[in-house]
């Protein structure tokens, strides 16, 4: 008989959502413990078939996700994938989930991700290079490193460039430090939408 000791498990079904492929991905939660689950993916429009979905993930992955129903959501690493009768099973950790009610991704309704990119905020015709700290689909936080003068409702255009975030904004809220200023930004009026990062809104899991 083994004597490794594991966290106590329970079956359930509930459903949960995964962001790969810059899609949001349905799955089952088909056991959970304290420390990691199982997700069950069954084929679907974008994806025809489980082999096409393993494909995109790789063991140590770490993706986000998230849980309406437990107020679970965060960043989730990939230990295990086993494809069954065309059902993609993913085990994951829990180490990275945020929990509660009362987390500030849930009072902002949509998901924020931690995303550091370089970038361009351009505030009363200068511009000042600025690293995103984390995004989400209506907003981010972001730094310039140095001390600038900012009022909260000031409109920006940013220029991010790897999720192709770019146009109008507003400043929602600043921070002066030593040597940078940090920024608190709304989406005023972006060419497009954005489409890298989980919105996991609220009830729609």
């Amino acid at each position: 008989m083994s004597n490794i000791k594991r966290d106590y498990r329970t079956n359930l079904a509930m459903k949960a959502l995964i962001f790969l492929d810059k899609r949001e991905v349905s799955c089952i939660i088909s056991d959970i413990s304290i420390s990691g689950a199982q997700l069950e993916i069954n084929p679907q429009p974008h994806f025809k078939n489980a082999l096409i979905l393993s494909e995109l993930i790789d063991i140590d992955d770490v993706i986000d996700f998230s849980v309406y129903e437990l107020h679970f959501d965060g960043k989730t690493k990939i230990v295990r994938k086993q494809i069954l009768e065309d059902k993609l099973f993913l085990s994951i950790t829990l180490g990275d989930i945020f929990y509660g009610l009362e987390n500030l991704a849930y009072r902002r309704e949509v998901y924020r991700t931690n995303y550091r990119m370089s970038g361009v905020v351009i505030l009363n015709g200068q511009s000042y290079e600025a690293i995103s700290h984390n995004v989400s689909v209506n907003g981010m936080n972001a730094a310039i490193f140095k001390k600038i003068n900012v009022t909260n409702g000031d409109e920006v255009t940013l220029n991010f460039y790897n999720l192709e975030i770019n146009g109008k904004a507003r400043i929602i809220w600043h921070k002066n430090e030593e040597d940078k200023t940090l920024l608190g930004i709304e989406y005023a009026q972006l060419m497009e939408p954005v489409k890298g990062v989980a919105s996991f809104r609220r009830g729609e899991s």
